[in-house]
């Protein structure tokens, strides 16, 4: 993260979906607080930022596209709403959305 970004919510989130694109975990940790609860789709919640960071590098591994592309995107003062579709995709097949 920048000055930038750090002050700008709408950068911040545009740099924070740049994250996925990159497949770094090293760079997402820089995003989230050490104190993290992370739900996903109705699996098991994910706590603290060690252990999201290393399930991301799980999936920044297993899949060979991992892409949230930003539909639209609205600024508010400091809350930013984000419509997005995310890509994934297995080596050799098709990513699909979610």
């Amino acid at each position: 993260m920048n000055d930038t970004t750090q002050a700008d919510p709408g950068a911040l989130v545009r740099a924070f979906v740049d994250v996925f694109r990159a497949k770094d975990a090293a760079l997402f940790a820089e995003f989230v607080h050490s104190d993290v609860v992370f739900r996903n789709y109705g699996d098991s919640e994910v706590r603290g930022r060690d252990a999201l960071v290393r399930m991301w590098e799980g999936v920044f591994g297993n899949f060979e596209v991992v892409r949230f592309e930003t539909v639209h995107q609205a600024v508010d003062g400091d809350v930013v709403l984000a419509e997005q579709i995310h890509h994934l995709g297995l080596p050799g097949a098709p990513s699909r959305r979610s």
